[in-house]
């Protein structure tokens, strides 16, 4: 196998394009860790990546893609065996790197998670880099004294996916 599939953004002049496209494999580093994608989400960041806002990612063809779960593949690190499940949740991936709407993503091993034997790779990605930075935000509130006796609790922008995922786990 010498090549893989990935959604493709590309930018000629100020028009952007999406695409499927071919891309080669490219060495992994020693730092890094090759991931067979079996799911990833849609976040917002993803609309705004694929619709050339240029704000979060100026260097193109790009491929998009916050959030990515599936299968070591290839891993230069002790820390990651290949067969393991994991996910890539709340990191630079999709922005500062080649995302996770692709086949393949090569990221540098401290941005995996190691998935519990009671979470499937689609379960992790349901929730997604929205429910973590909903939990993540509702664990800061705990933190400053929120208690079920507070409740109700306000949630602005609850139309979106940590809007939604805050009202749901509080």
């Amino acid at each position: 196998m010498k090549n893989y599939k990935a959604l493709v953004i590309r930018k000629e002049k100020k028009i952007f394009s999406l695409k499927i496209e071919k891309i080669n494999f490219d060495p992994v580093n020693s730092d890094e860790v090759m991931v067979k994608v079996e799911y990833s989400s849609i976040n917002f960041k993803d609309l705004l990546v694929c619709s050339g806002n240029p704000a979060l990612v100026r260097k193109f063809p790009h491929v998009p893609g916050i959030d990515a779960a599936g299968t070591v593949f290839k891993s230069n690190s002790k820390k990651f065996k290949v067969g393991e499940k994991v996910a890539i949740i709340a990191r630079p991936l999709g922005i500062k790197s080649p995302g996770g709407f692709s086949e393949f993503v090569t990221v540098p091993f401290n941005w995996l998670t190691k998935l519990p034997k009671n979470i499937t790779t689609k379960k992790s990605m349901i929730l997604g880099t929205a429910g973590f930075t909903a939990m993540f935000a509702i664990n800061l509130l705990i933190s400053f004294g929120l208690k079920k006796s507070k409740l109700p609790v306000l949630v602005t922008g609850a139309t979106g996916g940590v809007g939604v995922y805050s009202i749901i786990f509080l």
